[in-house]
């Protein structure tokens, strides 16, 4: 417990102003890539990876595939009251967090890409990889 008492007290945050155009230190991502990987998970399974996209072209291919989200995804958002989401980009950067998904057609539709920064972490799960003994309950 004092471990962890220590993390708590020695934590930081460091703010700067978002610039997409940075690029994001190799140490870096090697931090945030270590922390996913030790990051807890059912049974310690560990059943995701992690894909890195730092490919100049294959981001520009990501920003222009992206497809506005559909009508009844829009409703299940504001349905679920979550305060992740923000109805507009003006709401977004009122609260500094969470996803912008634009109440109304117009701006829905106008939305062409997707913004990235120079890097994108894509993580993907397995659900093949499962605890032993939820594999032996399933065929008992």
């Amino acid at each position: 417990m004092s471990a962890v008492l220590k993390v708590i007290k020695e934590r930081r945050s460091d703010r700067i102003t978002y610039d997409p155009k940075r690029p994001v230190a190799k140490r870096d991502l090697r931090k945030v890539l270590e922390v996913a990987r030790w990051a807890p998970s059912p049974h310690n399974m560990q059943n995701f990876e992690i894909v890195v996209v730092d490919d100049g072209k294959l981001l520009k291919s990501i920003q222009e595939s992206y497809q506005r989200p559909s009508d009844s995804f829009h409703e299940r958002l504001q349905r679920s009251g979550h305060d992740a989401y923000a109805s507009s980009d003006g709401e977004l950067l009122r609260k500094k967090y969470g996803i912008s998904v634009p109440a109304d057609e117009k701006a829905r539709s106008s939305r062409r890409s997707v913004r990235l920064g120079p890097v994108l972490g894509v993580v993907t799960y397995d659900p093949k990889k499962r605890p032993h003994m939820a594999a032996q309950r399933r065929t008992s």
